[in-house]
């Protein structure tokens, strides 16, 4: 038998959907031995089968005597059970009367702050909410201060940068420091010619 037509028997056979004579075709050619590499797997699966040997099928007569015996018997209320059974239904009785008698009787709780009215609880909504509203408000003020009070060192700071403006042209002066202290050192040298030069 070829490879591809046991690979389709193989698919129908883990389907269920072969027949015994098909069965019998695949168990014929995995026991020959020489199988591909991928067919190792399903040729020990039917290996194990025939080592476990044929499955035996119950013949008809089995089905008869075992539906026969079920139909002989008949199960006997004793003492004992009638006692287990009415046990159990007067416990599940106590049970439901318990939990009937238990919300009759008890008064229904409502969640505090509960409205069943809704304009009075839109109208409760609205002044939770103004209320919400103003105590935001009061909590705005003092961080607006404070911004303010942050605000000050800033305007500072914008000083500083004038500082340093300043600082620059204190810069020109070193510059003409240096200058006179050259123009004197020259003026020195001309006092020694004898040449007067003022500043």
């Amino acid at each position: 038998m070829n490879y591809n037509s046991i690979k389709e028997l193989l698919e129908r056979f883990y389907a269920g959907e072969t027949s015994l004579e098909e069965e019998a075709i695949l168990k014929q050619f995995f026991a020959e031995g020489d199988v591909p590499e991928e067919l190792r797997a399903d040729q020990e699966l039917f290996r194990s089968m025939t080592a476990f040997g044929e499955e035996s099928l119950l013949d008809e007569d089995f089905d008869k005597a075992v539906l026969a015996q079920m139909e002989g018997s008949s199960f006997h209320w004793g003492r004992h059970e009638w006692i287990y059974t009415l046990s159990g239904f007067a416990a599940a009785a106590v049970i439901v009367i318990s939990l009937w008698i238990g919300g009759v009787f008890s008064p229904q709780q409502q969640l505090p702050g509960t409205i069943n009215n809704p304009k009075v609880a839109y109208i409760e909504t609205r002044r939770v909410l103004a209320e919400v509203s103003d105590n935001l408000n009061k909590g705005i003020v003092p961080v607006r201060n404070a911004a303010e009070k942050l605000d000050q060192p800033m305007q500072q700071m914008s000083k500083i940068k004038d500082m340093e403006q300043a600082l620059d042209k204190v810069k020109y002066l070193e510059q003409i420091n240096k200058a006179s202290e050259v123009m004197r050192t020259v003026n020195g040298v001309y006092t020694n010619l004898g040449i007067k030069i003022t500043f």
